[in-house]
């Protein structure tokens, strides 16, 4: 309940705000050409920011997306070609978040070991202005997926939360699962009033810190988060 609170505060903030004040305040200078001019307005087009929120990372197609080399691009995979691009420019806005983890628990705890485990989340947004379905509608879609150790091998430190987040999603006591954590829609019904519809989740993997300090354990080493 305070998460979608939360979302509805922001959502309502942003909707409310000019959509060239709104694109300044959170630094976007670029990428504005993806905009399609259309009769339906795009909640995408008024405020990017919202794609970053329910995503908790990067997302490729809005203002500030760098497709540069790979030194400089925003997206390790880049535009695909420009396909990546023609989607967003249709309301199609695709995302990948990967997190690898390494944990070694060298005394104490429930027991000791390394163990590994790999977090991947899918994000899939669609503008449905942009799509040219209707005006003021944005789908959001996310997936969790958790590869590597077991259950077993990975809560050995004797905590009674996980030792990082990436544990939580899709479930603490799965290893290699894939889950719907989010799936919902924002209707804008005015310029102030808003609503959501559908799973909102409470935990978010790709911008949290990864690890806790727990006594007599190596701490845990975790990649940089990677948006494909």
């Amino acid at each position: 309940m305070k998460k979608l609170s939360l979302l509805l505060i922001i959502l309502l903030s942003l909707l409310s705000t000019e959509p060239s004040l709104a694109q300044d305040s959170q630094g976007y200078a670029s990428f504005e050409h993806l905009s399609t001019p259309s009769a339906k307005k795009s909640l995408v087009d008024l405020a990017p920011g919202l794609l970053t929120f329910f995503n908790n990372g990067p997302v490729f197609g809005i203002p500030g997306t760098e497709v540069g080399s790979i030194w400089e691009r925003t997206q390790l995979t880049g535009d695909w070609g420009g396909l990546r691009t023609d989607l967003a420019r249709h309301g199609l806005f695709f995302d990948v978040y990967s997190t690898s983890t390494y944990q070694d628990v060298t005394s104490g705890g429930l027991k000791t070991g390394s163990s590994f485990v790999q977090n991947i989340q899918t994000s899939v947004n669609i503008d449905t202005a942009r799509a040219g379905l209707w005006s003021g509608g944005l789908i959001h879609v996310t997936a969790q997926s958790r590869y590597g150790d077991s259950p077993e091998d990975t809560f050995t430190a004797g905590t009674v939360v996980p030792q990082y987040t990436g544990l939580v999603e899709p479930d603490p006591l799965l290893s290699h699962e894939t889950d719907l954590s989010e799936y919902f829609l924002v209707q804008a019904l005015s310029k102030t009033t808003s609503v959501v519809l559908g799973k909102i989740s409470d935990v978010f993997d790709p911008d949290q810190t990864m690890m806790e300090t727990v006594p007599n354990i190596i701490s845990p080493i975790s990649t940089s988060t990677k948006t494909r």
